[in-house]
C-alpha cells in the first residue's frame, strides 16, 4: 500500500463457498488473482479480521529480511496451492513465498 495505489471491493471466495467483499488495492487484487472489483455491497462483507482471510507470506527477493503478506481470492489458485513469487506492480517489488495459511474461523465474531 503506498501512493499510487487504487482500493476497490473484490469478491473472495470462501472456503464455504460463500461470497464476501473485501476491500483491497488493486496491486493485491491483481496478485491475489481476484477478478474484477464490483460495487460495495455487492456481497456481504467479511465478517471476521483480515488476518482470518487465506493468504500466502514470502520474503522481499531484494532483502530476505522484509516480509509481505498476500491474500488469494480463491484456494485453487496456483500460487497458494504451488508456491512461487508475486510482484507489487507499484512499488516494484517482487516477493518469494515461504507459506500459505488457509482461513480461520473463530468460534464466534464478537470480539
Amino acid at each position: 500500500m503506498g501512493a499510487g495505489d487504487t482500493f476497490k471491493f473484490y469478491p473472495y471466495v470462501s472456503d464455504n463457498g460463500t461470497t464476501y467483499d473485501i476491500k483491497l488495492s488493486a496491486a493485491d487484487a491483481t496478485a491475489g488473482n481476484f477478478p474484477a472489483a464490483v460495487a460495495p455491497l455487492t456481497n456481504p462483507p467479511w465478517p471476521w479480521h483480515t488476518r482470518d482471510l487465506r493468504h500466502v507470506t514470502g520474503y522481499l527477493t531484494s532483502n530476505p529480511l522484509k516480509h509481505g503478506r498476500l491474500i488469494i481470492h480463491d484456494a485453487a489458485f496456483a500460487l497458494f496451492t504451488s508456491g512461487g513469487t508475486w510482484n507489487n506492480s507499484v512499488t516494484g517489488n517482487s516477493y518469494t513465498m515461504l507459506g500459505a495459511e488457509g482461513e480461520r474461523r473463530p468460534a464466534s465474531h464478537l470480539k
